[in-house]
């Protein structure tokens, strides 16, 4: 029974270890700014939807030469109204409604950037009178009861939602362009349906309008931000790559640690041997070298040298030519490695000892 426990607690935890969304391809961003004389890349490390690993350059359009870098990706979500790009280059807004985390600082709804260091931000509850706590909210106007999602469509890697019969070009604009840059000031349409202007420069609300006053004159200052979109496959994110040499890394590992590596699927190692693991999360660069995020599993007291891990990993230089050539780094982030003792006789015991602690705790459950 308490063995059952143990397995069902692990499943647990696997399954939410690899509960964030992920894609099978990620975007790489470039959008310019109203003027057309900036423009900034955004480069992802990974292809969690959630995630902020990964980089984002702002460029002159007349200079090759990254003028400043975020240590961070704003995540292309199909709606190019969503990251801007003030006229001076200066100021980046980043609108984050889909994966928003309003208890951590550079995931909050609203973001505002001065030359890459955040300078205001704002929750979902912030911006209308919504609250997470006690119900489900929408940052940005939304009214799905006008929506007909069979006459969805994307065009040029945006989204163009689809529209019952009838909908009236007030309800399809206010659906369309609830977010928006002009004139270095970004206007927001919250779920009150309240227009909330805020100046790129500090972040710093203007004000708050009625939306049904407002929309003449927004419809003439309305406008999609210029972009292009490079789509690009997804490595594995799960598996080391080889290394440069053409060695298995989790092979070399385990020589060095003076273990056996042992196959995920290898039950019948499982069965008989006191089996240890570790997982990797870590970032490679493409010159094949790498920044360990986090090791975690059985290491530092649990079984496995975790420190003798990390330094190995970091020594250890990867064949980065299956990672596509348009991604300056990218992200392991759950690469399960498993071993065991290498002797056969010590890894029995080790696991006998195992099943006869997991006795003596499920006798301590009915004491």
């Amino acid at each position: 029974m308490k063995r059952l426990l143990i397995l069902i607690i692990i499943s647990c935890t696997l399954a939410n270890a690899f509960s964030q969304t992920t894609s099978s391809v990620v975007y790489i961003l470039k959008l310019y700014s109203p003027n057309k004389k900036y423009y900034l890349v955004t480069l992802p490390y990974d292809n969690e939807e959630e995630s902020t690993y990964g980089e984002t350059r702002v460029y002159q359009t007349s200079n090759d030469s990254a003028l400043y870098t975020l240590n961070r990706d704003f995540n292309y979500t199909y709606y190019p109204n969503k990251i801007n790009l003030s006229n001076n280059g200066q100021t980046l807004t980043y609108v984050n409604d889909l994966y928003r985390d309003d208890k951590m600082e550079d995931l909050k709804t609203l973001l505002f950037y001065q030359h890459g260091a955040l300078i205001k931000s704002y929750t979902t509850k912030q911006l209308n009178n919504c609250d997470d706590d006690t119900a489900h909210c929408h940052s940005l106007y939304d009214n799905p009861s006008v929506l007909c999602r069979d006459s969805d469509k994307f065009v040029d890697h945006a989204f163009c939602p689809g529209f019952k019969p009838g909908v009236s070009d007030t309800e399809k604009f206010a659906i369309n362009f609830n977010t928006f840059f002009y004139n270095d000031t970004l206007y927001l349409l919250n779920s009150d349906k309240k227009v909330m202007r805020f100046s790129a420069t500090t972040g710093n609300l203007i004000s708050s309008t009625d939306y049904n006053a407002d929309y003449s004159y927004l419809k003439t200052i309305s406008r999609v931000n210029d972009c292009v979109v490079t789509k690009v496959d997804a490595p594995p994110i799960y598996k080391l790559p080889l290394l440069a040499d053409g060695g298995s890394f989790e092979q070399q590992l385990a020589k060095y640690i003076g273990m056996k590596l042992v196959d995920d699927d290898d039950r019948k190692a499982n069965a008989n041997y006191k089996i240890f693991y570790v997982v990797v999360d870590c970032i490679i660069s493409r010159n094949g070298k790498t920044v360990v995020n986090s090791l975690k599993g059985c290491v530092n007291g649990w079984g496995l040298p975790g420190d003798s891990i990390s330094s190995f990993l970091s020594a250890a230089k990867f064949d980065m030519s299956k990672i596509p050539a348009q991604l300056t780094h990218w992200r392991i982030q759950g690469g399960y490695i498993y071993f065991r003792s290498s002797s056969n006789s010590v890894a029995r015991k080790e696991k006998e000892a195992e099943i006869e602690a997991e006795k003596e705790e499920l006798k301590k459950q009915y004491v």
